[in-house]
């Protein structure tokens, strides 16, 4: 049997704490340590997006206090399914956290789905809400009549019946949102996986569950304030979903890109300066050769 504790020693993670505390007040937590620092930029390619291209810690907390707020005026509460299918950009950031702080269960899916596909993650997860990009709507609307989706919000473009992100956040109230969450008991997010023998399964998270993650993780890579990541992998996957939150609550600036392009994320490294770009081995292999054909 495996010595977790001699293991733990010989790889150098020291004795975590991990408080019991909501997603919003992670993010509050940070955002009040780190102030007028950078926390998200928008790299390319970009899709079109409600909100700056530049945020700081200041702004991201006024941003999703103001979304979240505006939310709850519209009738989501604590334990609404609201749906997020946006690609990466700060709306999706923004979105997650208002979310979080109101104790709503954020559904993150795939842009990409098909109609069936969308359909199945609607009506399992019963997503109430979904706030979506106007590029994607026509998928939705193909199927709006077999979901039981009761509000729609849209980044990108005015849609007809459906609320418009940049409205919401303009209107919403600066106040911080006060929820009564459950960090060990209330689910933050039910994340869908690409199931390989039938259709996907909800995996449900926990606001400790998160918050945890995060702490683990930032102690594994070493991550601080002075880190800077490329974010190229969809942030409909809970890998890059999460991240996020990991790096923004050491105080990190993390990089947006639209989607991965070996390319521009050479260039976004060299550009921002990146400390750190987390993808996947095949995305690894693309930049490498890349690289080695501007050599050539």
């Amino acid at each position: 049997m495996v010595d977790v504790k001699k293991l733990s020693y010989r790889i150098g993670f020291p004795s975590l704490y991990y408080p019991k505390i909501s997603l919003g007040e992670y993010l509050d937590n940070a955002v009040k340590k780190y102030g007028e620092k950078t926390a998200l930029i928008y790299a390319e390619p970009k899709f079109s997006s409600d909100l700056p291209d530049t945020i700081t810690f200041s702004m991201l907390g006024e941003l999703t206090n103001k979304l979240s707020n505006s939310f709850r005026q519209l009738g989501i509460s604590k334990g609404s399914k609201v749906g997020v299918m946006l690609p990466n950009s700060p709306d999706y950031v923004v979105v997650t956290y208002a979310n979080w702080k109101l104790g709503a269960i954020q559904v993150p899916i795939n842009w990409m789905y098909k109609e069936y596909e969308l359909e199945f993650v609607l009506n399992d997860a019963e997503v109430s809400t979904l706030v979506i990009h106007s590029n994607f709507y026509s998928v939705f609307q193909n199927i709006r009549e077999k979901v039981r989706v009761e509000r729609v919000i849209v980044v990108g473009g005015d849609v007809e019946n459906a609320y418009r992100l940049g409205k919401l956040v303009e209107r919403g109230e600066m106040k911080p949102v006060v929820s009564d969450i459950d960090p060990l008991d209330d689910l933050a997010t039910i994340c869908y996986t690409g199931g390989t023998t039938g259709p996907p399964k909800g995996v449900m998270l926990t606001h400790y569950n998160l918050v945890s993650n995060a702490i683990q993780l930032a102690a594994a890579f070493g991550l601080s304030y002075m880190d800077t990541h490329v974010g190229s992998m969809p942030m409909f996957h809970m890998a890059e979903f999460g991240f996020f939150n990991v790096l923004l609550g050491v105080g990190g600036t993390y990089v947006i890109m639209g989607m991965f392009n070996p390319m521009l994320l050479a260039e976004n490294i060299e550009k921002y300066q990146a400390t750190i770009s987390w993808a996947v081995p095949p995305a690894y292999a693309l930049l490498i050769s890349y690289l080695e054909s501007k050599e050539t």
